[in-house]
């Protein structure tokens, strides 16, 4: 089994991206109602290709993050926000998710500001666990200090 390979969304993924985020939309987890034709980009002014990591496997993009600024104001500019994850159901069990979270958590440290003290993450403890062993749980909310 091939592992998958994660790398920076390019513009000429945004078909395959756009048809992989219709085809995991589930009313269990969205926010946006189910997409209809025409459908819209994928990528525009708020998320653009450098927002996003995608998974590759066996030569084909399988899922992605994106990753954001929760809101425009000048005082949230330290923090990130994964706003965005799917993972193709034929590539599911195959550690693609673990893949992009594990991707997104260091690509997320990486443009944090440097006297940003702690990396957090609103997620489970199992999840917390699973990509980083040095993560304390308490109540779902895992924090590593620096």
């Amino acid at each position: 089994m091939s592992e998958p390979y994660i790398r920076r969304a390019l513009p000429a993924d945004e078909e395959e991206l756009g048809r992989l985020d219709r085809a995991t939309w589930s009313p269990l987890h969205a926010v946006m109602p189910e997409p209809q034709p025409p459908y819209g980009p994928f990528f525009d002014e708020r998320n653009s290709p450098e927002d996003h990591l995608v998974a590759v496997l066996d030569g084909r993009v399988v899922g992605y993050v994106r990753l954001a600024f929760p809101t425009p104001l000048a005082a949230n500019a330290h923090v990130r926000q994964i706003q965005g994850l799917a993972v193709a159901e034929e590539a599911r069990g195959r550690g693609v998710g673990r893949a992009l979270i594990r991707a997104v958590t260091e690509e997320a440290r990486r443009r944090a500001p440097a006297a940003s003290p702690s990396a957090s993450w609103a997620t489970t403890p199992r999840l917390a666990s699973s990509t980083n062993p040095r993560a304390s749980s308490s109540k779902g909310c895992c924090r590593r200090s620096s």
